[in-house]
Order: structure tokens, then sequence, then C-alpha cells
């Protein structure tokens, strides 16, 4: 339209205005847009490190299309609601035990955990695309503690334990992250990057002087060897069983040099393939970029399950081989060697137990996994689950107040 004022013509001003404004806006929004595919294509090359560069704009609808999908991950942070049964605390030993088969759930005052992004809670509580890569460790089911988490550190303090080491909040692992506590795992890692984090914990608690405490220290690992496993055969394999079984055992050694007085709990590998069923429609392309030996070919499947069983194997064998010290155990959790992905009351594989990846545990499964390794730690090894029951609304409460390292009945003070 036309406007005068005093005699001045504005039409030529504002149509050039409007030009202004118009030529304002698209820069701004191309800068942001630009800015945006930035800020994604630097998450997904982070997190997701086999993704092909060229499939990013793909992999990240097919992520959004995931969440819009599934409205359980519509609300920010969400958490379930955690009703762990109260446990009566054990008293601690009136002397510090000398035994490691002698060790009340009240005598451990350290936790640690090594592992990969599982173990680092990645991914657990996110909604978004934007938060994938974000690490709450503070729900990791091995060692967070976190209000409204279950984990081993809250289990352990509910039987009267007193603990240093415990993860809260978000952010990176043991060595820069003061919140991550003795949560050295990496997001990535695969099982030859173990003896680093191990000695990374030593150093750290010899530093901190908690190395002589009695201590619980988890290990998660493998899942990232058994995604690309498929794809690695041949000489020098690096997810070979023999790779595996030598990486677990140098880390061990590093453990049991610099660490007296601890109970690792080596917890068994789930085999991958049992994602299977999980993937359909965007779910595809994500899981084929993260972990492609999970969904390959009918070949390629039966022989990351297979490798699965030997890693599963490999890890009873060495850790009977550090089982003969009196002050060291390394105790098998074997609670996924026979675990089927969560299902909903349809029988379909419940996406609520997973992030937006459909790959990462949700914090709801990392809950899940606390109650079935609480549970486990409390017998002795002819007696654990293999299994996690995903219906499960709390941990059981043990009846004796020593923690069961082998199937020895054990004479304590």
């Amino acid at each position: 339209y036309q406007r005068r004022v005093r005699g001045l013509n504005f039409s030529s001003t504002y149509k050039t205005m409007k030009f202004i404004a118009v030529v304002l806006l698209a820069f701004c929004y191309f800068t942001i847009v630009s800015t945006f595919d930035d800020e994604l294509r630097s998450i997904i090359a982070e997190a997701y490190p086999r993704v092909d560069p060229a499939q990013y704009d793909t992999f990240a609808k097919a992520i959004v299309k995931h969440i819009l999908d599934d409205k359980s991950k519509l609300v920010e942070g969400a958490f379930p609601n955690t009703t762990v049964k109260a446990c009566t605390p054990f008293p601690k030993s009136i002397n510090k035990p000398t035994r490691v088969d002698c060790v009340r759930y009240s005598d451990i005052e350290v936790v640690a955990a090594l592992g990969d992004s599982m173990s680092a809670g990645c991914g657990a509580k996110c909604t978004n695309i934007l938060c994938l890569t974000t690490e709450y460790r503070g729900v990791a089911w091995t060692i967070g503690a976190d209000a409204g988490a279950a984990s081993i550190p809250m289990f352990l303090s509910q039987l009267g334990a007193t603990l240093t080491g415990s993860s809260t909040g978000t952010g990176a692992d043991c060595r820069t992250n003061s919140r991550a506590g003795y949560n050295c795992a990496i997001s990535g890692a695969v099982a030859s990057g173990i003896p680093a984090q191990a000695t990374t914990l030593v150093g750290k608690m010899t530093s901190e002087n908690n190395h002589a405490k009695w201590k619980m220290i988890s290990i998660f690992i493998g899942g990232n060897n058994l995604c690309e496993a498929c794809t690695t055969r041949g000489n020098g394999d690096r997810n070979a069983a023999l790779k595996y079984y030598e990486d677990l055992r140098a880390s061990l050694q590093i453990l049991r040099n610099g660490l007296p007085n601890t109970i690792v709990n080596l917890i068994s590998i789930v085999d991958i393939v049992k994602l299977s069923p999980f993937v359909k429609g965007s779910c595809t392309l994500l899981i084929n970029s993260l972990c492609p030996c999970a969904i390959g070919s009918p070949e390629e499947k039966s022989y990351t399950s297979l490798l699965s069983l030997d890693y599963q194997q490999v890890t009873e064998l060495v850790a009977e081989e550090f089982n003969v010290y009196d002050d060291f155990a390394v105790v098998i959790q074997p609670l996924f060697v026979d675990t089927d992905i969560p299902r909903d009351s349809n029988n379909a594989p419940d996406s609520s137990f997973f992030a937006p990846d459909c790959f990462h545990f949700s914090a709801k499964a990392h809950i899940s996994c606390a109650y079935a390794t609480a549970n486990n730690i409390q017998f002795p090894p002819m007696l654990k689950r293999r299994y996690v029951d995903f219906t499960a609304t709390s941990w059981e409460c043990p009846s004796s107040p020593y923690i069961p390292v082998s199937d020895k009945v054990a004479t304590c003070e």
C-alpha cells in the first residue's frame, strides 16, 4: 500500500525495508539451520562413528520419526517411578575383614564401574536427538546415585554401606568429571580399552587413599565388539574370543595388582542378535548404522550369536583364574545370558526400555538391570539367575549379611 506523510512517498521506502527484512530473515534462517545441521552432524559423528556421513540426514530423520511414533518418550527427562523394597541394614564387621568371602554388604566402602556407553548411561533419559550423546551417569545401574534411580550403590546403601565413588548427574568419565565418581566407563569402548580404564581407576583410587578399602567394581564390556565382529573376521581379528579373553585378563590383573580388598562383578555380555525382533520401521536404519552385526545376513547373525556364547565362556574362564586370592574375587553376574528383549502386554518389543536410538538402555531398563544385578549379588554362582525380569518392581532383600563370592560356605566370625 501507499502512505503519504508530510508529502513523503513511503511506498518505495516500505518495499525497500520489506526486501531488507526478508533478506535478513532468510540469512538468519539459513544460519540457524546451518548451525543446527553442523551441531547435528557433530553429535552423530561423536555418538555413532559407524554411521556413514552421507547418511547423517536420513539417520537424524529416522530418530525423529521413532521419537514421534513412540509417545512414551515425549516427556523430557521422564523417569519411571522407582519404589524399591526397603531392606534392613546389616551392622558392619567389628574388625575389617581380611578374607573376601567374609565381607558383608555393609563393609563395602567404595564402588566403581568400567565399560562402555551402557555403564555411562548414554541416552538413558534422552527424549530427542540432541541429547543422545549425553551420558546420564547418575542413573547407570552399575554405579548411579541420582534420586529416583535404582543401582548397585543404592542397594548396598540400603544394607548399611557408606559409599564413595557413585556417579551423579551427567557428563564425561572419571578422568575429567568429579560427578562421575569412579565411573571410568567410556562410551564407544571395546574390550581392548578396559586395561586403560583399569589403570586410570587404580591411579585415581590410590591418589585418593581409597585403594585399600573394601570395594565393589562392576565391569560390563563387549557389546561394541559384537556389533562389528561379523565384519572383522580373519587373521588378527580384534574381536576374536581369544582377544576378548586377553583384554579381560589384562584388565583384571591391573586391578588385582593395584587394588587389594576388591570384589569384581564381571557382567556377562548379552547376545545382541536378540535385538532383531525390535528392528522395524525407523529402527532398521538406526540399528544397521549402530550395530550392523545384530541385523546382518543369517550367516552374520549366526556368527555373532555364537561369538557371544564364546565371550560368555571365556568370561567364566578368566574369572576362575583370579579366584585364588584371600582379598580379591571375580564374580560372574550372568543376568544377560538368557535374557530376551523386553516385551509389552501384547508380546511386542517394548521400546520404552530403549533410548530414541533403539539401541541404548533407557532409564527404565537401567532400573530393571539394577534389580536383576542386586538379586544376583545375593546368590552363590550356582544359584545366580541368567535373565533380567523386566516386570520386576524391586529387588529382594538378602537374608545373610555376607556377600557370596563362591559356592563354598564360608565360616566367618
